[in-house]
């Protein structure tokens, strides 16, 4: 039994995206390289016009049911505040999400998928470096 999930943060000059999974200590080297392989697929594999407009429908149809949500709202404009983005509101904002286009997403996730600047965090017992260095793809010595 696991679970996989991701999530994103922001501050005024940088930002985080994260996977992560939580598995047994026995399978933790086997689904560390399928989630990382799944996030390399972001990259080699074309993302399908489908996908996208499922994406964003999505995200449009969660700003449109928070729209009525203060919390959310006053959450939003702050971030936009804090980041220096224009104010908008909910309509603005959807109407800017229905101008994204195929090249910018994947111009983005070419940006936020860098192995470079990968790391690994693991919660729990400690793995063996043996193990991080297969996690990682680095090649043991």
């Amino acid at each position: 039994c696991y679970s996989v999930g991701s999530f994103f943060t922001t501050y005024e000059n940088a930002g985080l995206w994260a996977a992560y999974l939580v598995c047994e200590k026995k399978n933790v080297v086997r689904a560390s390289k399928a989630l990382l392989a799944e996030t390399c697929n972001l990259l080699e594999k074309e993302i399908s016009q489908e996908e996208i407009d499922l994406a964003l429908e999505r995200i449009i149809g969660l700003e449109t049911m928070n729209d009525v949500n203060s919390v959310f709202l006053m959450r939003r404009l702050w971030n936009f505040y804090s980041l220096g983005f224009d104010l908008m509101t909910t309509g603005e904002f959807i109407n800017s999400i229905r101008m994204i286009g195929k090249n910018d997403i994947i111009s983005f996730v070419r940006r936020l998928v860098d192995s470079s600047r990968r790391n690994l965090v693991v919660y729990g017992q400690k793995l063996s470096v043996f193990d991080r260095k297969k996690i990682m793809g680095e090649k043991n010595e």
